[in-house]
Order: C-alpha cells, then sequence, then structure tokens
C-alpha cells in the first residue's frame, strides 16, 4: 500500500490525488454526518465577541491566566496540563476544550488511557470537541466503546479535506464545523478554524511556541513534561529525522497561518512565544488594559 501511494504521488498531478483523497474521505465521513451536522448550532454564536485559544507551549508559563477565567476559551488537546485550568474553565463565558483526531505511532491503549485522563479533568460545563477521520478506528468507535465521556456533551467534528496551495479560504468549504473541515497538522489549525464558525471578531493565541525543534528533550517542549499519549515522540515519530521534518511540519503549518490570517473574518492576535510572526504580536497584559 505504501508503494502504491508513492507511486500516485509520482506520476499522478496533485489536484487529482486531493481529489481522490476527498472522495475517500467523503465516503467515510458519511457515517459521522449526522453527528457532525449538529455543529450548526454554533455557527455565529460568538458574534461581537472575543475568544483565547491555548495551546501548550512554555510561554504560558509566563502568564497570569486567571486574567482569563470569565473570557471564551479554546483549550487544546492535553490543556488539563496547564496550570489554573479548572479555575479558568469554571468562570463565565464560552468553555470549550477541543481534541484533535488521534493518529499514529500511538496505538489504542495510549488514547485510551489519555481520553479517560483527560474524562476524569474535564468540567461538567465545558463543550467537548472531538475529532474524527478517516482511521478504520477513529476516536468515535474507541469511546464508544470504553463508555467515555459520559459526563460531558461531546461535539464531533470531521478533518479530511485538502486546504488549497493557490485558491483563497473566500469559499469558506472547509471552514464549515457542521461537514468536513480542512486537515491541519497541529490542534491550532482546527481551534482557529472553530473560532472562525463561531464568528469570533479577535481571537488571541497563548502557549503557540512553535518551537519544538529548540528542544533536545522532549520534557521540556511544553508546559508539562509528559502525557499518557505522547512518549517517546522524537524517535516515534521522526526517528534520526526530527529537526528537518520539524521545521517542514511547522513550515506547512504557518504556510496554513496566512491562509487564515489574510482569508478570515476574525482579527487573530499572538500572544504566544516569538516564533510566531505571521498574526499581529500583542502582550497579553495590555489585552485585559480597558477592563
Amino acid at each position: 500500500m505504501k508503494r502504491i501511494k508513492w507511486l500516485m504521488k509520482i506520476f499522478l498531478p496533485k489536484f487529482l490525488i486531493d481529489y481522490m483523497f476527498l472522495l475517500r474521505n467523503k465516503s467515510i465521513y458519511m457515517k459521522y454526518r449526522n453527528l457532525t451536522g449538529r455543529n450548526v448550532q454554533f455557527k455565529n454564536k460568538g458574534s461581537s465577541k472575543r475568544v483565547f485559544i491555548l495551546g501548550s507551549g512554555n510561554s504560558l508559563k509566563e502568564k497570569d491566566l486567571i486574567k482569563m477565567k470569565h473570557e471564551n476559551i479554546i483549550v487544546l488537546n492535553n490543556g488539563i496540563a496547564i496550570d489554573f485550568y479548572e479555575e479558568i474553565m469554571s468562570g463565565e463565558g464560552t468553555k470549550i476544550h477541543l481534541i484533535a483526531p488521534i493518529h499514529k505511532p500511538q496505538e489504542d491503549e495510549e488514547w485510551i488511557a489519555w481520553f479517560k485522563k483527560l474524562e476524569a479533568d474535564i468540567p461538567k460545563n465545558v463543550e467537548v470537541f472531538i475529532g474524527l477521520n478517516s482511521y478504520k478506528r477513529n476516536a468515535y468507535e474507541l469511546i464508544k466503546e470504553n463508555s467515555l465521556f459520559l459526563k460531558n456533551k461531546i461535539n464531533w467534528y470531521f478533518v479530511g479535506k485538502d486546504m488549497p496551495e493557490l485558491a483563497p479560504l473566500s469559499c469558506r468549504s472547509g471552514l464549515d464545523f457542521s461537514k468536513i473541515i480542512y486537515s491541519g497538522e497541529a490542534a491550532s489549525i482546527y481551534g482557529l478554524i472553530l473560532a472562525e464558525y463561531f464568528g469570533f471578531d479577535e481571537v488571541y493565541l497563548l502557549g503557540m511556541d512553535h518551537d519544538y525543534f529548540l528542544h533536545d528533550n522532549e520534557a521540556t517542549m511544553r508546559v508539562y513534561d509528559k502525557s499518557e499519549h505522547q512518549k517517546n515522540e522524537f524517535e516515534r515519530t521522526f526517528g534520526d529525522n526530527f529537526y528537518i521534518n520539524e521545521f517542514y511540519r511547522q513550515y506547512l503549518i504557518f504556510k496554513k497561518y496566512k491562509k487564515m490570517q489574510i482569508s478570515f473574518k476574525s482579527h487573530i492576535y499572538s500572544c504566544s512565544g516569538p516564533v510566531l510572526k505571521i498574526f499581529e504580536r500583542i502582550d497579553y497584559d495590555e489585552v485585559f488594559d480597558d477592563i
């Protein structure tokens, strides 16, 4: 199968490969379309409001996160490990925890252990968005088979459309959270698409440092040093080519960021580390000066 994919990339034009990829994902998506279709209730729900999206970069340690307790917040993936997570998610405003689709090299047992940890730590009032993809056994199967997230309301979204290389995002076909959305190399892509779908006017990015390539030890890459689903990432994901592949991954992410910066209706600001310069930078404390 890998050889077939390799040959296809060599001999077929990219637009045809992308179209075949989309057709395959659409056929799988049909199984989940009724689940994702419920997300229409969130469209433009955040109009004329602002939202803070939290990653897990070390720059979070420099921020007084309690200031955002009564703000609209989207926390990504393992954000339960962030200091004051429970407190900031207990305040007023819309509170969302977004989980990206599962992927390799993690096995089912690792994902299940992590889901159990998330279930135990995510407060009941938080809206949970969990990503689905074309995996034969994706998050939906794992969660249903193990009777997880029974106390939280789960909102499902499906990832499976390539962001266009040249065309603008004005058609917004991959930004509809009730259908198939654009694929991304990081949960931040999905968090930004969700914020745009909610219609938030201003989006502030925190802890999106994009500086893994600066670290020799994965325990220092994030605001937390370990997680149930993140073990031996350097070796398991990239092997000896971590730094080369990680630079390439960041390139792909930043290309998507640039399209979002140009095309999104919301104004996106970065309160993250110095690497993220695609979006207008603003001091975190200044955001609260008028309050």
